[in-house]
């Protein structure tokens, strides 16, 4: 299991990845990727959240 420091990280990391394709690309919204890292994203910080930890920075 990753600890809440590994999740923050891996969260930055799939929000710089997304924004970079974003960057690139206005439609990278309807990327396979880019969904994709979103479902990963969203599971992550409920893991957060259903452990009690601040996402205030989210």
């Amino acid at each position: 299991m990753l600890k809440q420091k590994e999740k923050n990280i891996l969260l930055e990391l799939i929000c710089k990845e997304q924004t970079q394709m974003l960057q690139s690309n206005q439609e990278a919204y309807n990327y396979e990727k880019y969904k994709l890292l979103e479902k990963i994203k969203i599971k992550v910080k409920d893991t957060l959240s259903s452990q009690g930890q601040c996402m205030s920075q989210w």
